[in-house]
């Protein structure tokens, strides 16, 4: 009896280590274009916003304003229910805390200050 509780014990931490994302997170894994926000900060129609979730953690993504392009890099986790984002963006690093929800394909982001972004799938 012994033995056998001892192997369920090594495949349950086997089965839940952290390199796989899971519940509502491996939602973010992929690639996601942001469509709109509401602060006016970015000019979408010459400024392409993209970010990939990967499910290691890891988030890359780029700022591409057509002759200028910043890339982004950091980690990315949830927290009581909240993305939380630590990125470098061309030197300067960043956490920042969003609420989130996602319907389909889009994204929609909260940040602190109320700022909302809207991002779709690629």
């Amino acid at each position: 009896m012994l033995h056998r509780l001892l192997l369920l014990g090594f495949f349950i931490v086997s089965a839940c280590g952290d390199d796989e994302v899971v519940g509502p997170a491996r939602d973010l894994v992929g690639t996601w274009q942001m469509v709109s926000e509401s602060s006016g900060s970015f000019d979408l129609e010459n400024i392409a916003v993209t970010l990939t979730f990967k499910k290691s953690g890891k988030l890359s993504g780029v700022f591409d304003a057509g002759t200028l392009s910043t890339p982004v890099k950091g980690d990315w986790y949830i927290s009581s229910g909240y993305l939380v984002m630590e990125v470098n963006i061309g030197g300067i690093i960043d956490v920042t805390t969003f609420e989130y929800t996602i319907e389909g394909d889009t994204l929609t982001t909260v940040s602190y200050d109320g700022t909302i972004e809207v991002y779709q799938r690629q």
